[in-house]
């Protein structure tokens, strides 16, 4: 089955089984536009999963090798052979699993950061979250306190946006920021710290929680506390009963900083010295980080300054911990007002 996949700038057509192109519909249907017809493309994508052809180019194949002219990867299980001169990308897999599709959106959403990238979208490693058409970041380092602060105002009924790559477009006034439909990561300790009773056990019962883990129970919970599992984007708006979006305009931002012995919550303001320090040492890439192989010649990526506008945008360093966060919640609510 072929359809095409589009956002503002770029279509993609993709060549797949049917319950392929249904799974990656579900999960990227509220970001990107899917239709049946479409008169130019700029990028063919050709999904395979079958085994025998997989183990076949397997013999054949080194990563970051050349296949027949076209330069060749092997990544996640996956071999990824990409055809520069006709802008093409070939996809195989063993099988059709989770990981599978999960793999496959990161593809898909590379190969369109790397458009928005030459049009001048810069890329944060942020989540955010949207209420009422404006959007707030939320960035920093790995085990700063990100997505438990997502968590936190999901569940407050904020609209997700993304928990990954933010895309930030400057505007005449204000800072647009473009959300990617890439599946929440969370710990079991922000499931177990953060998350109400009656959403923790959607979670468990709906996500691919109990396949990864089993039933833990109380005694052995603390042993898995830095295990992840991925949420999808589905099951993101089914569970917490919020909306996905894909855009909204930039009110503030805030950098978590965890803090186990703090009491109570301490709020600093950025100057534009410390913004931008703060936005250099977060920025990411167009392409998803297993998709930096996608950076060669015709699909290479344009690398932008941070926009003008961003600066202008407040932004807080917050330093907190579980015990003191529904203040953070407070303050943030108080700002969006």
């Amino acid at each position: 089955m072929s359809s095409y996949i589009k956002n503002q700038y770029t279509t993609i057509k993709i060549l797949c089984k049917d319950i392929i192109l249904d799974k990656i519909k579900m999960e990227m249907e509220n970001y990107y536009e899917f239709v049946n017809e479409s008169n130019k493309y700029d990028i063919s994508m050709y999904i395979f999963t079958n085994k025998e052809k997989y183990d076949k180019l397997s013999k054949k194949i080194i990563n970051n090798s050349t296949y027949k002219g076209m330069q060749c990867f092997k990544e996640r299980e996956a071999i990824i052979i990409v055809n520069t001169n006709q802008n093409e990308i070939f996809v195989f897999y063993k099988e059709l699993n989770n990981n599978t599709i999960q793999f496959i959106g990161e593809i898909i959403v590379s190969v369109f950061g790397i458009e928005l990238e030459k049009r001048n979208c810069f890329f944060l490693h942020s989540s955010c979250v949207e209420r009422h058409g404006e959007a707030v970041a939320i960035i920093g380092d790995r085990n700063s306190g990100k997505t438990t602060i997502l968590n936190a105002l999901l569940q407050e009924k904020f609209n997700f946006i993304c928990n990954s790559h933010l895309g930030v477009v400057n505007k005449e006034n204000s800072v647009e920021v473009l959300g990617t439909p890439t599946r929440m990561g969370m710990r079991i300790s922000t499931l177990e710290k953060i998350i109400k009773p009656e959403i923790r056990q959607q979670i468990i019962e709906v996500t691919e929680f109990k396949k990864r883990f089993g039933q833990i129970n109380e005694n052995n919970l603390k042993e898995y506390y830095n295990k992840k599992f991925n949420i999808k984007m589905n099951e993101i708006k089914d569970i917490y009963g919020v909306k996905l979006v894909n855009k909204a305009k930039l009110k503030f931002v805030i950098i978590p900083m965890y803090i186990e012995q703090m009491t109570d919550i301490s709020i600093k303001e950025m100057q534009k010295e410390d913004k931008i320090d703060i936005l250099i040492k977060n920025r990411r890439t167009g392409t998803y980080d297993t998709m930096k192989f996608l950076n060669t010649e015709k699909f290479s990526h344009i690398l932008t300054n941070i926009p003008r506008n961003l600066l202008n945008i407040d932004m807080f360093k917050i330093y907190y911990n579980e015990k003191n966060i529904k203040n953070v919640i407070k303050f943030i609510k108080l700002k969006m007002d």
